[in-house]
């Protein structure tokens, strides 16, 4: 029996987890990301995966879960995040995942504030009124 062509639609959470945010597919997360940031950081050799879910530092404070987060090497951070349907205050809730995990990246005692690079790749499948005709 020959089997037919299959297709997954990677703008759903499933598929787009899958395909990204597993071991065994970690060369489709570094062919995508030497696609989009050799020019802010050079070519991805090598990712490792972070744990997606960081708990707030008290009982009020919002848990995230991220789609995808990774460190390369030289310890930059890398988050990508995926969203279909367009929310209210996007925007504000992207800055909130990437200030958290800066924020949450810091080590008792460290004085210098040596966090790591965090950089956030968001793919949208809706307009973002506030990014309207910018080069973003």
């Amino acid at each position: 029996m020959k089997r037919e062509n299959q297709n997954i639609n990677l703008m759903t959470d499933f598929a787009f987890k899958r395909f990204f945010s597993t071991e065994p597919y970690k060369n489709n997360l570094i062919h995508f990301l030497n696609a989009v940031l050799p020019p802010y950081i050079g070519p991805v050799q090598d990712l490792t995966y972070l744990p997606t879910e960081q708990l707030g530092t008290s009982d009020t404070s919002k848990r995230l879960v991220f789609d995808v987060l990774c460190a390369n090497p030289i310890n930059d951070h890398i988050i990508v995040e995926m969203q279909k349907a367009s929310q209210e205050f996007f925007k504000d809730r992207v800055i909130a995942y990437s200030s958290r995990h800066i924020s949450e990246s810091l080590e008792v005692g460290d004085r210098k504030y040596s966090f790591p690079k965090v950089i956030t790749i968001v793919l949208v499948d809706f307009e973002i009124p506030e990014l309207k005709g910018s080069d973003i």
